[in-house]
């Protein structure tokens, strides 16, 4: 448990300094180290799990920890397993493997969660996450909700992928017909021990799952200073312009 710290230490600095924001034209995103830099680091701009994964796995195999991407099936918010649109590692550290993910917005953990057996419940910002074995779809990281229950977020197995793989599940995330990102402005960020969310008009604020307050932003130009004031993201004229005509 000794190298874990370092992992967590990462993948805070990333969830609290960007956020999954998705510019909402449909855009694949580029995957190449010196685009996430640029866009991430000295852009001051946002990114979804590809992108801040990506970015974060990284770091760890510059600082000598062994990553394996993993694809995964989202089912928050869904009936059903969704098609493998969710990018998330696999990451080992004194013998043991963690699961590490930047980048599934606001109900995701802010930490590594291990994997290796016997698997725990792990407490983050106030909410517990463990992982699941199903014999139908792999691996499921699910967290305690305010009901009282388990909800699952999403699923994965051990099967290795490649770039092929992570570059199909990009293009079909953020440009794909039944792509999230398309019908609507999105963002999320850490915030103490709760979480802020502007989803299409709605901007959100929890603490842990319990909702705290919710506000209507209607107005558009309302929207664009939110995301700089509230998410801290750099928007240059260019691409202000580009969403007030999506908005």
């Amino acid at each position: 448990f000794q190298a874990v710290p370092a992992i967590g230490v990462l993948d805070s600095s990333l969830v609290g300094s960007e956020m999954c924001i998705r510019d909402s034209w449909g855009e694949t995103p580029s995957l190449e180290p010196y685009a996430l830099v640029e866009k991430l680091v000295f852009g001051g701009r946002g990114g979804y799990c590809f992108e801040l994964n990506r970015l974060l796995a990284l770091g760890l195999e510059c600082l000598g920890y062994n990553v394996v991407p993993v694809m995964a099936r989202v089912i928050w918010g869904r009936d059903e397993p969704g098609p493998l649109t969710h990018f998330l590692l696999r990451v080992s550290a004194d013998g043991e493997d963690w699961l590490v993910d930047a980048g599934f917005g606001g109900p995701g953990p802010s930490g590594p969660i291990r994997l290796t057996q016997p698997l725990s419940i792990f407490l983050f910002d106030g909410v517990n996450y463990k992982i699941e074995v199903d014999a139908n779809i792999g691996q499921v990281l699910q967290r305690f909700s305010n009901d009282s229950v388990w909800e699952p977020l999403y699923a994965f197995t051990d099967e290795l992928v490649g770039d092929d793989e992570i570059g199909a599940g990009n293009r079909l995330a953020a440009s794909g017909p039944g792509s999230i990102f398309r019908k609507s402005l999105m963002a999320a960020r850490r915030k103490g021990n709760g979480r802020i969310v502007l989803s299409g008009s709605r901007f959100r604020c929890y603490e842990g799952t319990r909702l705290l307050d919710e506000t209507e932003i209607a107005d558009s130009t309302q929207k664009l200073e939110c995301l700089e004031s509230e998410f801290g993201i750099n928007l240059d004229d260019l691409t202000k312009g580009a969403l007030l005509r999506r908005l």
